[in-house]
């Protein structure tokens, strides 16, 4: 039986790649005044990633875009999930690094 590489990336992803799950977690999470001005019916999976070539088997992310309610504009919304098996003090150093 082979070892599946990466398993809780794979996890995230794949919940999150549901249209429902994504949703409402950003039902859940972005503020009310951002919420309302986005048309979440509209919401498209893209293909792109932000996450650099190095990090790429390390990390799990998904990308989507958002049009804007009243608006031809449009918005990408970037899912970026870190998790950790372990304490680790550098944490928050590690997340500004990703902005």
């Amino acid at each position: 039986m082979s070892k599946i590489k990466q398993a809780h990336d794979k996890i995230f992803k794949n919940v999150f790649s549901d249209r429902k799950n994504a949703l409402n977690l950003l039902g859940n999470f972005l503020p009310a005044n951002i919420l309302n001005r986005l048309d979440l019916k509209q919401m498209v999976y893209e293909k792109d990633t932000f996450v650099q070539k190095h990090l790429k088997g390390y990390y799990s992310d998904l990308l989507v875009t958002i049009p804007l309610v009243d608006s031809d504009e449009s918005v990408k919304v970037y899912f970026l999930f870190e998790h950790k098996s372990f304490s680790d003090p550098d944490l928050p150093l590690q997340l500004l690094r990703y902005i």
